[in-house]
């Protein structure tokens, strides 16, 4: 629910930025690769790698993929103790 929200955009927030930036510009903002780039300061093809390196970091292929990740992080219990 709208809980989850907050620890979301929490585990964004604590991403390098040049992950970060791009994943807010596309995935939140829905802008293109070449208009995250020209955002940033950046060539389409720089926001696409960050973009790969970023899926590669968390095991994933999409940012769909990517966010499910982050709200199973954020909807997990607390670990249990021994």
């Amino acid at each position: 629910g709208a809980d989850v929200v907050p620890a979301v955009l929490e585990q964004i927030d604590r991403l390098p930025a040049k992950y970060r930036e791009p994943l807010v510009l596309c995935g939140v903002l829905e802008l293109s690769k070449a208009e995250a780039a020209a955002r940033l300061g950046l060539h389409p093809t720089t926001v696409h790698d960050h973009a790969k390196r970023l899926y590669r970091r968390f095991g994933v292929h999409t940012r769909a993929e990517l966010l499910a990740v982050f709200v199973r992080r954020a909807t997990a219990g607390p670990p249990a103790s021994p």
